[in-house]
């Protein structure tokens, strides 16, 4: 596994610590990390296979059973490496579907040069009130947490966190883009980059995540990593984020409406 992989997938994991510990919601470190919130409430998954290679099968046959039991949640976020492929299999013959697909990326930052948007009528700013939170919140609730939402509690106890950067953009007077920056030491990921369908195509959604990249250059971040979605993809590289070679990153569901 290269350097850039594990840095994509160490952030991944140290940001789920970080809103576990920093909200309260219960977590556990095993040979994954995993995160439960309550039943329709973000966040809630299973994260990593880091199992003994002998043990393989044992220990996610395991960890499956404990899953349906609903001891742990039913959403499995496969990283890159580390028998991934070997996992979706087994995942697949037990009920699991694949929901979600994401490339890993990176930016170099020592190439970064702020650049200012040029889309009339739009105002980006970071978070920094409870009016801009909500706004925050209902925007991705609306798009890429429909089915796991985020609670405004929870957003409030992320509020103000130097780690933990919002960013909105205002457009014909209403929020409709946001994103987010997670730092952990040098290297910060990008999160939560979403846009209203109807602010979609106007380089909206580019124009917030380069907010992200100043704050993290003024904050002496050296990398940024990212998980893009297919349709993303295409919008970062324009950015200037190249695609990590072999850096996939999958969420099964274990199908079933007592598991959602």
């Amino acid at each position: 596994m290269s350097d850039l992989t594990e840095q994509v997938s160490a952030n991944l994991l140290d940001f789920y610590r970080y809103v576990a510990v920093k909200t309260g919601i219960p977590h556990g470190q095993e040979q994954f990390l995993w995160v439960r919130n309550e039943d329709g409430k973000w966040p809630k998954w299973v994260i990593g296979q880091d199992f003994d290679p002998a043990a393989f099968n044992i220990r996610a046959q395991e960890t499956i059973a404990r899953m349906k039991d609903h001891e742990l949640p039913a959403y499995w976020n496969l990283l890159p490496g580390k028998e991934q492929g070997r996992l979706r299999t087994i995942l697949e013959n037990n009920g699991f579907r694949e929901i979600y697909r994401w490339t890993g990326m990176w930016y170099d930052m020592t190439c970064h040069e702020p650049r200012e948007h040029s889309i009339p009528g739009l105002v980006i700013k970071e978070v920094s009130a409870h009016e801009d939170l909500s706004s925050f919140v209902s925007v991705i609730n609306h798009t890429i947490l429909e089915a796991s939402r985020m609670e405004m509690s929870l957003a409030e106890k992320l509020l103000g966190e130097e780690r933990f950067r919002m960013v909105i953009g205002i457009y014909g007077g209403e929020v409709v883009s946001v994103s987010a920056l997670f730092i952990s030491g040098d290297i910060a990921g990008i999160y939560f980059v979403a846009t209203l369908e109807e602010a979609r195509n106007k380089g909206i959604g580019s124009a917030v995540t380069g907010k992200c990249l100043d704050i993290a250059a003024c904050n002496g971040v050296k990398k940024v990593i990212l998980h893009a979605s297919r349709m993303g993809e295409p919008v970062y590289r324009r950015l200037g984020f190249k695609a990590v070679e072999n850096c996939f990153y999958n969420i099964y569901w274990l199908v079933g409406r007592d598991y959602r």
